[in-house]
Order: structure tokens, then sequence, then C-alpha cells
């Protein structure tokens, strides 16, 4: 299951629109599944400059991922 984290964390990083946005509440998060029922669910935070404007180059994951049970309804 470690491995299987691990390998998601770094699709993660690599390509961090690429998976699937969640709907309102939680309208700023997305969602990949990790074997089975597990889903792991991140947030992205995109830099900005300080004129405000989005700086597309970089890009900061905020590491406070959550791993959800989908059979049991519970968050690890």
């Amino acid at each position: 299951m470690l491995r299987l984290i691990e390998k998601k964390v770094n699709d993660i990083l690599t390509d961090p629109y690429r998976f699937k946005p969640l709907r309102k509440p939680m309208q700023n998060k997305r969602r990949v599944h990790v074997g089975g029922p597990f889903v792991l669910v991140y947030e992205i935070n995109p830099v900005r400059k300080s004129s405000g404007a989005l700086k597309p180059t970089r890009i900061i994951l905020k590491w406070n991922p959550q791993l959800y049970c989908r059979a049991t309804g519970y968050y690890f």
C-alpha cells in the first residue's frame, strides 16, 4: 500500500491538475484513487507574483493529504 501511495504522490507532483476536482464544499481539492477503496485528497496552491497575477510555472502542493476509505467512510 505504501508503494501505491508513493507512486500516486509522484504522479501528483508530475501533473497536479491531472486528477479529478471535487465539488462543493471541497471545491479547492482534488482526488486520486489509491488501490481499492482508498482515495487520496489533496489541494493545489498556485504561487502568486507580487502584482497579484498567477505565475503558472510554479505550483506548491499543500501537503495535508487525507486518505479516505469509501467502504467504511472514514478518513485516515
